[in-house]
């Protein structure tokens, strides 16, 4: 398993890091943040690559830059407008659908008129279901549980392997949804002495992740939604997490990390 992250910042746009996206096997893409496009073409991603699309909740900075992403299937790199076409299929959590709806209607995306269809599923949050996708003879098994944030968000386990929780403040059920994972991908949105502002807005720091991946038994974790970090203090941000859990890494724009 590929994992690409094409986007790791939490506190808006930097110079160094567009907002959260993350690419596995150039087949999934896990939530689609302002800018996604622009570094998939970057990448020379083969946009019809991308089979499956998961927000994981429809927070401007996880979903804003769908509808620009989803112009391009519509228009821009298809060779016949007039043939019926449809998207990826976009999953979202329970009761989301109508919002994402609302989303591409408002900022005016009439795809009905090129023959172009967008194909959206929610995802129910109190079911035992899980997805069992086949993309180019893999085999994803994906579940999910609900986080500690508003609105909804999931987070989302591959595989049994791989960990993937954005926004949410620290939660037992989470510990225990990723144990003895071989990768965790955590959000540290906040600073450590930040941690009450942190978990009163349903967010968590770089201690909290690294007691995750101490109590969950996982091998590593990797830290993105991250707030704006400089040479000079991207060190002091893990470095009481590191105390606690030594295999945690702050993740870049671009990193790629491979799960066999």
């Amino acid at each position: 398993m590929r994992i690409q992250f094409l986007g790791t910042s939490g506190h808006g746009i930097t110079l160094e890091r567009n907002l959260p996206a993350l690419l596995i096997d150039n087949q999934i893409l896990i939530d689609c943040g302002e800018g996604t496009l622009k570094t998939l073409k970057r990448l020379n991603v083969d946009l019809h690559s991308i089979k499956v699309i998961i927000l994981s909740h429809l927070h401007a900075d996880h979903c804003m830059g769908l509808p620009a992403l989803l112009w391009d299937y519509a228009l821009y790199s298809r060779e016949d407008i007039n043939k019926p076409v449809s998207s990826p299929l976009i999953y979202v959590p329970e009761g989301m659908k109508y919002h994402l709806e609302g989303i591409l209607k408002d900022s005016f995306s009439p795809f009905e008129r090129v023959n172009f269809s967008v194909k959206i599923v929610e995802l129910p949050s109190k079911s035992q279901m899980n997805l069992d996708i086949t993309l180019d003879s893999r085999n994803y098994h994906i579940d999910w549980i609900p986080n500690v944030h508003f609105p909804l968000c999931y987070a989302f386990r591959i595989n049994f392997k791989l960990g993937i929780s954005n926004d949410t403040a620290p939660t037992k059920n989470l510990t225990d949804f990723f144990s003895d994972l071989s990768i965790v991908i955590h959000e540290a949105t906040f600073f450590d002495e930040q941690e009450m502002l942190a978990h009163q807005l349903n967010h968590s720091t770089p201690l909290d992740a690294a007691n995750l991946g101490k109590n969950a038994h996982v091998s590593q974790v990797i830290l993105t939604h991250l707030p704006e970090l400089t040479q000079k203090n991207s060190k002091s941000f893990i470095s009481n997490a590191k105390k606690i859990f030594p295999n945690i890494v702050i993740a870049q724009d671009l990193d790629v990390f491979n799960l066999s």
